[in-house]
């Protein structure tokens, strides 16, 4: 058991690491390294969201709008109350002239958002 305890708090270093760095790439528009630590992260934790998130704002920022939505969805139904998946998720459909579904996105993290600070 503790064997697989150990092994267990290692992959989520590494999970955390992986999305963590990919947060910075993003920050220094290195988009194809958030890309391939974000997928590293989701490789080692499917169900880690931040690691979509990170990954999808890459492709937003590349043009692949398609590609951000299908990560922002996969964060939202992974942690349905994170505000940050549905605005950007809302910037993509933007992007891709679908006003009616950025706006349903927006008003979702909106409503997100006024609940986190209550």
């Amino acid at each position: 058991m503790r064997r697989i305890a150990i092994a267990t708090s290692a992959t989520t270093f590494l999970v955390k690491a992986y999305s963590n760095r990919a947060a910075a790439y993003n920050e220094q528009k290195n988009y194809p390294k958030v890309i391939a630590d974000s997928s590293r992260a989701i490789s080692l934790n499917p169900t880690y969201a931040n690691a979509y998130i990170n990954r999808g704002v890459a492709y937003y920022y590349q043009g692949n709008y398609q590609q951000a939505i299908a990560d922002y969805d996969k964060a939202i139904e992974l942690d349905p109350y994170n505000a940050n998946a549905y605005h950007n998720r809302a910037l993509a459909y933007t992007r891709l002239g679908n006003q009616q579904a950025a706006q349903a996105n927006q008003r979702k993290a909106a409503a997100l958002s006024q609940r986190q600070l209550r």
